[in-house]
This record gives C-alpha cells, structure tokens and sequence, in this order.
C-alpha cells in the first residue's frame, strides 16, 4: 500500500538492477546448448531434447517433490492421443462404468436417489449405463447438505 502512494505521488523507486547469469555457468551452458539451434542441431532436435529432459528429469522429481503424477499422466495421455473413435469410445464406456460403480457404492445419496420410484423425471442418453437415471436437481441436494463432499473418486 504504501509502495502505491508514493507511486501515485511521483515518488517512483529505482528498479533493482539485476546482472545477467554467468555465461560460463554449467547450468546455463547446458540450457543453451540444449534449447538453442546452432549449426549442428535443428530447432526440431533442441525440441525433442528439451522434451526428454521434462519427461525423464523435471516431471519425476516433481512428482517427488510434490506427490503428483505428471509424468505418468503425461505417458498415458501420449498414449491415447492417438486412438481411433471406437477405441475412444470404449476408453469413455470403461471410465463411466468404474465411476458408475464406484458411485454406487460409496455414495449412498445417490444410492437412494436411483431407487427412488419412476415418478422422477430420467435421462435419454446413448450410453445404455446412463439412460433412466433420475435427473437431479439443487431441490434434491438442499436438504442433504451434510452428505457432501464425497470421498474422492480415484
């Protein structure tokens, strides 16, 4: 707050002066060689390297440090990329039918709401899983406030 006023009253601080990294520096030598084309690599190459580098370096120890799962999300959405529709189609109808089961089991709102009696308003859908489930709404939720969140789906 105070860095503000004294902007707004003409009184504007010295930007810090920072020195350019060593250029003999091994990190940055590294860097350089790594991500910049020369005369022996093409920007291609100095792509495909740096890639490496994330892929088999910097995601693993992130994942370490942080105990998230880039490098094996990255691996398996590379490997999927490339699937045809049927084989995306079957992908999308194996992960709706784990989180239907899982849901069924864990969630005993949602439970109860499937068993209700047909005078509820279901779903059409092409998925055979999802066509006749109730259609919910925040009548539904308001008074089993308490139920909610549920447990992480993994």
């Amino acid at each position: 707050m105070a860095r503000r006023r004294s902007e707004a009253q003409g009184n504007v601080p010295e930007r810090v002066q920072h020195e350019p990294p060593c250029s003999a520096c091994p990190v940055v030598l590294a860097y350089k060689n790594a991500t910049t084309p020369n005369a022996r690599t093409s920007a291609s190459e100095c792509s495909s390297m740096y890639r490496i580098v994330f892929k088999t370096l910097v995601f693993p120890a992130l994942d370490r440090l942080n105990g998230t799962r880039i490098a094996s999300v990255l691996k398996y959405l590379e490997e999927t990329e490339h699937y045809s529709r049927r084989e995306l189609l079957e992908l999308q109808r194996q992960k709706l039918a784990k989180i239907l089961s899982w849901t069924e089991a864990k969630a005993r709102f949602y439970q109860e709401i499937w068993k209700q009696p047909g005078d509820r308003v279901r779903a059409a859908s092409e998925y055979p899983e999802l066509n006749g489930l109730p259609i919910i709404d925040k009548e539904d939720f308001r008074p089993r406030l308490a139920e909610f969140p549920l447990p992480a789906f993994s």
